[in-house]
């Protein structure tokens, strides 16, 4: 395209456009790299006149396309300049009986100028250009694109209610039609939370047909709503006495729990908010308690799906840590049993020429080696069942949640006093090795010696202390 000629279209100077168009009328021909024509460029600009001129000049250029197969009738209606349209229209009128596809006709993704009107934000502008192009082919508001969607739908995604309101009352045929994902305009409103058309929908006669029907995924409208946490579309729709809260998607999803799952980002209250809406509506509308915690609600428990998955995680890890710890002491203790304690400055026994007294006599002397090995084994065994218990549990019940975490809680006490009873056999051993002349280490041994009895009087209390209660997760309706 001449760079004048450009230049003069975006100053939007008509004397300089008809001043180009006496010297170098054939400039008006070229093109963009898109594939645009000076027409295209004016349309788009919205100014009346310049686009006045050019048909003035080059009445053809009406017709042609660009690259993405759009008319200039299709830029002025994408646009929303109304007056532009109009005189698109009102020049083309001479010669519509001729060819009438002009304002049929389609761009690369099958659009019309009514798809293109109806999906506009501006709603007086749109209804003005929809009632004007709908006159001219009442065909218009039942083509579909490429995606299979019809004119009404490109509004309801838009958010468009009035132009909804209007094509619903000039075609009411339109509600029902599906695009290609099999989703009527119920299924698009309540995913992109359009509120009031949704309200507007439910009140049509054609309600009950829309409320339960799937889409593709197997979706109704309430999935869709919910998945995206659209609270106040959530909350409209489970106010309908025949919506069925209970239907599950292709991948057996209920609503709450699609909802429950779903990584869209959105405020805390409008998922609070979402969630509230859809377990009181499981509370009303399910006969079996049951049902709603196989959808993903326990009722009156106060823990969703999430919070399960989290503690039978924090569950297994749990039992890593006990496993290895166990296997740890059942060592340590096992070879503490197969080595006697000596003594390093045991005396000199004059009856046996100066020799070691034997050690076997001196070590039962007292009751503190007998006590020594009680404990030593009674840790070792206290361990070993630990550890065969949570290997058991990983091998045979790891997708049994509710049966490892009860039989875990035992692995723990076990694993609790294979502990303390190596803390005692650890002070009966320093008993056995240490004589009377030994006055700090003795002490020092008593005071260890009451470590294990502090420890089993703040027993009860140490699960809340290194396990504090939660706050209430605001997801959970009591």
């Amino acid at each position: 395209m001449d760079p004048d000629l450009r230049r003069e279209l975006k100053c939007k100077n008509v004397n300089g456009i008809m001043k180009l168009a006496k010297e170098k009328p054939d400039l008006f021909w070229g093109r963009s790299p898109q594939g645009n024509t000076t027409l295209h460029i004016a349309s788009r600009s919205g100014n009346k006149s310049v686009v006045q001129a050019i048909i003035k000049i080059q009445p053809c250029l009406i017709y042609e396309r660009n690259q993405r197969g759009e008319t200039p009738l299709h830029i002025a209606a994408a646009a929303g300049d109304v007056n532009v349209v109009k005189l698109l229209f009102d020049v083309t009128m001479e010669i519509l009986n001729a060819r009438k596809d002009l304002v049929t006709k389609e761009d690369v993704k099958q659009r019309n100028a009514l798809h293109y009107a109806a999906a506009l934000f501006s709603a007086y502008e749109v209804e003005k250009i929809v009632a004007l192009l709908s006159k001219e082919d009442v065909l218009l508001a039942y083509k579909r694109d490429c995606n299979g969607q019809t004119p009404i739908h490109l509004a309801t995604i838009n958010g468009r209610f009035s132009v909804v309101k209007m094509l619903v009352n000039d075609y009411p045929d339109v509600i029902e039609m599906l695009d290609n994902n099999q989703r009527n305009i119920l299924h698009l409103a309540a995913q992109h939370g359009h509120g009031d058309i949704v309200s507007f929908i439910l009140k049509l006669p054609e309600k009950d047909d829309l409320l339960n029907t799937l889409d593709e995924e197997g979706n109704t409208p309430l999935h869709l709503a919910a998945m995206n946490f659209h609270d106040n579309v959530v909350d409209t729709l489970c106010r309908q006495m025949k919506l069925n809260i209970m239907a599950i998607n292709h991948k057996d999803q209920t609503a709450l729990k699609i909802a429950q799952k779903s990584e869209v980002e959105a405020t805390e209250n409008k998922k609070c908010l979402t969630l509230k809406a859809l377990k009181e509506t499981y509370k009303y509308q399910t006969l079996d308690p049951e049902d709603i915690i196989a959808n993903g609600c326990l009722s009156g428990s106060g823990t969703s799906t999430t919070d399960d998955q989290g503690k039978i995680k924090r569950a297994k890890k749990l039992a890593e840590v006990i496993l290895m710890l166990t296997s740890i002491v059942a060592a340590f203790t096992f070879t503490a049993a197969l080595t006697i304690p000596e003594k390093f400055n045991y005396p000199r026994d004059p009856e046996q020429n100066g020799k070691l007294r034997s050690i076997h006599f001196q070590l039962n002397k007292g009751d503190c080696f007998l006590f020594f090995m009680i404990f030593t084994a009674m840790s070792s065994a206290s361990c070993l069942s630990a550890a065969i218990i949570i290997c058991c549990l990983f091998c045979w019940a790891s997708n049994h949640h509710e049966y490892f975490i009860k039989r875990l809680s035992t692995a723990v006490f076990l694993t609790i006093m294979g502990l303390i009873s190596m803390a005692l056999a650890f002070i009966f051993g320093l008993f056995v090795v240490l004589t009377s002349n030994h006055t700090i280490p003795m002490r020092f041994v008593w005071v260890v010696s009451i470590l294990p009895l502090i420890f089993l009087g703040v027993l009860p209390i140490y699960p809340k202390i290194l396990f504090p209660r939660k706050e209430r997760n605001p997801y959970v309706v009591d």
